[in-house]
């Protein structure tokens, strides 16, 4: 049977990794939206916490334990990780409008690992701090292999069960800042629970006084932290409304009479965006002298697909999409747009991933078109990959065509962008039998299994225009040349 000062430990050691993985999370899915993430930033904002928990585990495991009664020492720092959870994510959070002049820039090596390692200074060594502080407390009731055995297997559990936890359910009902809130409750009820031990009247009181003010104060302006931070951060916009799921953070901007998404800092889209709308879709249609099955994997929600169905040869549309919650979010944001894609009959929506889809579904199309962001993550990057692009060439008819656009330039091409769209065109001509390119602005690549698909016709384009009788806004006869 369990000892009570052994229920006592296990508690410390399993919310050791209950609080540093949960809040580890957060702070990666942060950092992530302010970096405008990639692996390198993730890679950063890692080495920045196992720094600084290292000199926390020498600092309390070495030094400090010397001076001080070690229970005390344990409510003291889950006191500090109370405090320091939502106070670092806050310092995060408002870290993004001080060193970025746009939600969408994206942040240079050296303030990334500036900002990472000032900002995780405080948690990293107090959590640090409190492995070796931990170990020490049981290590005269036991030999040191066995006390350190116990704290990694009790430690490891609370990290199993938070990660369960955040990923099965707290990530897609609430923020960041409620879920560190949520670990810093947890962490002073342990704290007080704790001074059951201890019979100093001061020193508990003290305990359950800073325990009572800190989540007092925390749950009451909870509301006001919220408003502020957010003004702070879109000073120059209007948020509209913000939701989270697996994939990161969905922010929508208004701006005038239009609404832009923005996903952990990129811009997905906007509404209206009639130019990007059309220049997405038409290009590709174009090419095919007579497009009925389309598949459109990603940005179908600010009205490519209205326009796709302008062709009139257009049978059927299969629309993938990865994440459902942001299906959600735009049915909720944007009901009449959202209306009128479920009552077009000929459009399938599939939430899926889009390389499971191509791989579970054996159907073939006229079109194939990938309307997504530049490959800056390994999440989109798998988008651009010769594996995929050949998944994508056994989906099209014999006549079929694949259209991609990436990120470009109207005037001038440095070396590091001609390498990028290189790669691209090169990896395309991996899959496919012909490759053509569109430069501009924005750069968009279409290749066909058979060479005699494509064509860089202007007139021929330009008949199909006619005879489709096609009605567009910006995407006229005049343009196509250029």
């Amino acid at each position: 049977m369990l000892s009570l000062k052994n229920i006592r430990n296990n508690i410390i050691f399993g919310l050791i990794g209950f609080s540093a993985t949960g809040v580890q999370i957060v702070f990666l899915r942060e950092f992530f939206e302010v970096f405008n993430g990639n692996e390198l930033s993730l890679g950063i904002v890692l080495s920045a916490w196992l720094f600084w928990t290292a000199v926390g585990s020498y600092i309390f495991g070495k030094l400090i334990p010397k001076k001080f009664e070690l229970i005390k020492l344990v409510i003291f720092l889950q006191i500090l990780i109370a405090v320091g959870a939502p106070s670092t994510l806050i310092a995060i959070q408002l870290m993004s409008p001080f060193l970025k002049s746009t939600p969408a820039e994206m942040l240079g090596l050296l303030p990334m690992i500036i900002s990472s390692f000032v900002l995780l200074l405080f948690f990293g060594i107090v959590s640090g701090g409190l492995f070796p502080t931990a170990v020490l407390l049981i290590k005269d009731q036991k030999r040191r292999t066995k006390a350190i055995g116990q704290v990694y297997l009790v430690e490891s559990i609370g990290s199993a069960f938070v990660g369960l936890l955040l990923s099965l359910a707290l990530i897609n009902y609430y923020n960041n800042l409620t879920i560190c809130i949520m670990v810093s409750i947890v962490n002073c009820v342990c704290a007080v629970f704790l001074t059951s031990n201890l019979s100093e009247k001061k020193f508990n009181l003290s305990i359950y006084l800073l325990s009572f003010i800190w989540i007092m104060g925390i749950l009451l302006s909870y509301e006001i932290i919220q408003s502020t931070i957010q003004t702070y951060i879109w000073k120059n916009f209007r948020l509209v409304a913000k939701t989270q799921s697996h994939f990161g953070k969905y922010s929508l901007i208004q701006t005038g009479n239009s609404k832009t998404l923005y996903l952990n800092g990129t811009t997905l889209f906007t509404i209206p965006d009639q130019a990007g709308a059309e220049e997405s879709v038409h290009f590709a249609m174009l090419q095919h002298p007579m497009p009925k099955d389309i598949l459109l994997i990603g940005g179908g929600l600010n009205g490519s697909i209205d326009e796709i169905l302008k062709h009139p040869s257009v049978e059927k549309i299969d629309y993938v999409e990865t994440d459902a919650r942001l299906v959600i979010f735009f049915e909720e944001q944007f009901p009449q747009h959202w209306q009128k894609l479920i009552d077009e009959f000929r459009i399938k929506i599939h939430i899926t991933d889009a390389r499971i889809y191509l791989k579970q579904n054996k159907n073939k199309y006229d079109v194939i078109i990938l309307n997504q962001p530049d490959p800056q993550n390994i999440q989109l990057n798998r988008f651009f990959t010769v594996e995929f692009f050949r998944m994508v060439a056994d989906r099209l008819n014999p006549s079929g065509i694949f259209s991609l656009q990436t990120t470009g330039s109207e005037n001038y091409i440095n070396n590091e962008l001609a390498a990028y769209l290189g790669c691209v065109h090169h990896t395309l001509s991996e899959a496919f039998k012909d490759v053509i390119v569109y430069p501009g602005y924005i750069v968009h690549f279409f290749a066909g299994k058979d060479s005699l698909v494509l064509t860089n016709d202007y007139y021929v384009l330009v008949q199909r225009m006619n005879e489709r009788n096609l009605k567009t806004q910006y995407l006229r006869e005049y343009y196509l040349p250029f």
